[in-house]
């Protein structure tokens, strides 16, 4: 019960009759059970006043007064929209006043009279039942306007169907937004009978679909709006129970602007994509050029230490090349694949000491990719190790197979352990003179090896002399990200 906005336990009653010691004796009786506060008024016109001041649970009116009888009353009010139940207790109760009072909208109707307790007890027992019906309607009433407002504010399209003839039963405000229909277009229209199909075959679909399966998931086709333009849609339809019938719940997503910002990505990333292998193209054209030129001019030398320089310069601008070689060719176009890339890499360090053809590569790799800020520095990595073993690990009066009992081999392993990545160039040749300090290099491919791995793979790198010699180069997980 609400009185002046603040709420109480007892349900307020106003009580209207023109008799002073009948409302004083009801007032007495009902407020005897502590349910009820009961306010009382001699006349229609007072209550009326009253009821614009203050909200009751409850109205109990005798029926004929002087100035408005309680039918009128009850009608008065009603027109204002005042739906608060509405109890006639009165003496009278000839059959048409009864009808008169229903017809108007009367909870209940009750005659005074017989042992006042019983009276009164049932007069009690009206009024709550009233109460109780009215604020169960209201609650329903409610809830009613939540899912209404719930279901025409979602965005997407909503339908509910019947499900042998297709027939509109509920639309929401996004079906008439979008499709442009009315809802008096639709309501009472069948949903097969539209032409809004761009594809009559995906009516068909979605038919047996619902009859095999009673269902349809994000069924993307196109569809038209009332104006003919089509739009794409996400059509989802399920046979689902309201009460005790079997509907159809239909949800169309418009999905025009996505697919629409879909294919301009598409686009601009195609467009990128084209950018970045001509960028990758030029960059290997270039370094070809340098590689060629370079050759040019050892052709043109005859001091074998100069020719060795140029040749090393030459390997390591080629171990750089051919990661942008791959990428052109790759459908990646920002990262490689490591084990196609060693295989090439290490046939041209092969191809370019004609001396060593008896030495073989071994490449054990898992399935790796790495982006071209990290390829780069790695492939220097492996020109420098594997053209220093090819350099000096195998002289030719060294045989492999008498000393090491296996064929000269270089072995190249690279894998993961945890959160690092471990590479282990191996030889089994000669190997570096004992008592050499590995960690002071002399030599150029050594100083690059060491500063490569620490300074831009940020890693560790271990050298290990027994029997030939073995790199073991650890770089974190994160140099593999871009």
């Amino acid at each position: 019960m609400t009185l002046n906005g603040k709420t109480s336990s007892k349900l307020s009653i106003l009580y209207v009759d023109d008799e002073a010691n009948l409302l004083n004796l009801c007032k007495i009786f009902l407020e005897q059970s502590g349910d009820f506060a009961v306010t009382t008024s001699m006349s229609p016109p007072d209550a009326i006043h009253l009821l614009s001041e203050q909200v009751f649970d409850a109205i109990i009116s005798d029926y004929q007064m002087p100035e408005m009888d309680g039918i009128e009353f009850l009608r008065h009010i009603r027109a204002k929209s005042n739906t608060t139940p509405f109890i006639i207790f009165t003496g009278r109760g000839r059959e048409e006043v009864v009808i008169d009072a229903i017809n108007a909208g009367v909870d209940f109707y009750l005659q005074k009279g017989g042992p006042p307790k019983a009276m009164f007890a049932e007069l009690s027992h009206k009024v709550r039942q009233a109460v109780g019906r009215a604020r169960a309607e209201e609650a329903l009433r409610n809830e009613q306007e939540k899912y209404s407002k719930a279901f025409h504010s979602v965005p997407d399209m909503i339908a509910i169907n019947e499900t042998g003839t297709g027939l509109f039963l509920e639309i929401n405000d996004a079906v008439i937004r979008i499709f442009g229909y009315e809802r008096e277009e639709l309501v009472g229209k069948s949903i097969w009978d539209l032409n809004i199909w761009c594809q009559p075959e995906d009516l068909s679909d979605i038919i047996t679909r619902l009859q095999k399966q009673k269902r349809v998931q994000k069924l993307e086709l196109r569809l038209y709006r009332k104006s003919g333009e089509e739009f794409t849609a996400e059509f989802s339809s399920e046979v689902i129970t309201l009460g005790t019938n079997e509907v159809l719940l239909t949800v169309v997503h418009d999905i025009t602007d996505r697919k629409r910002e879909e294919e301009a990505l598409r686009n601009a990333l195609a467009e990128k994509e084209t950018l970045l292998r001509e960028v990758h193209y030029r960059v290997k054209t270039n370094l070809v050029g340098i590689v060629n030129s370079i050759d040019l001019q050892i052709n043109s030398l005859t001091d074998p230490v100069h020719i060795s320089q140029f040749k090393s310069l030459q390997v390591r601008i080629r171990s750089m090349e051919f990661v942008y070689e791959l990428l052109y060719l790759s459908g990646d176009i920002s990262r490689i694949e490591i084990t196609t890339y060693l295989k090439t890499l290490f046939q041209y360090l092969i191809q370019m000491d004609k001396t060593k053809t008896r030495v073989s590569c071994k490449i054990e790799s898992d399935n790796i990719t790495m982006p071209i800020e990290t390829a780069i520095p790695f492939g220097l990595i492996i020109s420098e190790i594997v053209t220093n073993s090819l350099k000096y690990a195998f002289p030719h009066e060294f045989s492999c197979s008498e000393i090491r009992g296996v064929p000269c081999t270089i072995t190249l392993t690279l894998k993961c352990e945890g959160s690092d990545y471990l590479l282990i160039v191996a030889d089994n040749g000669l190997g570096i003179p004992v008592g050499t300090d590995v960690s002071m290099p002399r030599s150029l491919g050594l100083y690059l090896i060491r500063f490569i791995v620490e300074h831009q793979l940020q890693g560790i790198l271990e050298i290990s002399t027994t029997e030939g010699t073995v790199y073991t180069i650890r770089f974190p997980e994160s140099t593999f990200k871009e």
